[in-house]
């Protein structure tokens, strides 16, 4: 009797244990949707969680996850809308929203197998149109954010995060905005609110968008652009730098580089035509422009000196 008690305890404990392995969930609604789960757990007890809902046609969604305690969640109500999540790491979290047609996103959270995996990471992108495309990457750290929001057309948007505790968000209304941020280090921040069309925040060369680029911690950007064919660039090597640019109008173009630590720079545009350009090397340099009109172009160059 003894025997089978042990025995039944024995099965007791282990079904549980079985069963909590993966767990994933699609639901679609419509004709000729597609998706593809691909689960691989690496630490007993500790799960994967998908849960997938489709509602329209030719929708597709495909994710990935190796690792433990990971959970994606997809939600696409249209027509040819793509989603695509990789998550190779433990405890990373995922969600994609999708309403309107041909939207393309992805959030990848991978482990190339040369340093620490991906934790705790977590990407949210919602699209609201026709034909936006949000990218989504975050490599090596731990507790890293990234946000993208579009409504309307053919808006861009992509980030890559390596590092810990950094922290991204891009919102994009309007038509053919693009936007793009690379953050290498800890503890950056940096915001991107577009409201318009054809605006760039990253600097733009008649090719691929160059990402508004962060190296080192503590790092902070913010860039604002309501109107139509705005540029604006910020660029921050060091630690402790502060780097903003706001343009209401059109065809502004506003410039932030910074190199060194506990650097200030803000470009603020009203109107069209306007250039603003700072350029910080060194250390606890402060540097503001404004422009109100058009056609008004502003220099500033700050440097530190080496001591004798």
């Amino acid at each position: 009797m003894k025997k089978y008690l042990i025995a039944i305890l024995g099965i007791l404990f282990c079904v549980p244990f079985l069963m909590a392995q993966n767990s994933s969930t699609v639901n679609s609604f419509g004709d000729q949707n597609t998706v593809r789960v691909d689960q691989v757990y690496t630490f007993p007890g500790n799960i994967n969680a998908t849960m997938v809902d489709q509602n329209g046609f030719y929708n597709l969604t495909e994710v990935d996850q190796i690792g433990a305690e990971n959970s994606a969640t997809v939600g696409q109500i249209g027509d040819e809308n793509y989603a695509d999540v990789w998550q190779d790491g433990l405890t990373n979290k995922t969600n994609i929203y999708q309403d309107g047609e041909g939207n393309d996103a992805w959030a990848h959270q991978p482990f190339d197998g040369m340093l620490s995996a991906p934790t705790k990471m977590t990407s949210r992108i919602d699209q609201g149109g026709f034909y936006n495309k949000a990218h989504l990457d975050q490599y090596y750290g731990a507790c890293n954010y990234a946000d993208a929001t579009q409504r309307g057309e053919f808006n861009r948007a992509s980030s890559y995060q390596d590092g810990m505790m950094n922290y991204i968000t891009l919102t994009q209304y309007g038509f053919e905005n693009d936007a793009a941020v690379r953050q290498i280090g800890d503890y950056n921040t940096y915001s991107v609110y577009q409201d318009g069309g054809l605006n760039y925040a990253g600097s733009y060369y008649f090719g691929p968008i160059t990402p508004n680029e962060q190296f080192g911690d503590g790092n902070g950007g913010y860039i604002s652009q309501f109107g139509f064919e705005n540029y604006a660039f910020t660029d921050q090597v060091g630690d402790g730098n502060g780097a903003t640019v706001l343009q209401q109008g059109d065809v502004n173009f506003g410039t932030v580089a910074q190199t060194g630590m506990y650097n200030v720079g803000m470009v603020d545009q009203w109107g069209g035509f306007n250039v603003g350009t700072i350029t910080s090397n060194g250390d606890y340099h402060y540097g503001a422009i404004t422009q109100s009109g058009f056609e008004n172009d502003a220099v500033i160059t700050q440097n530190t000196l080496p001591l004798p």
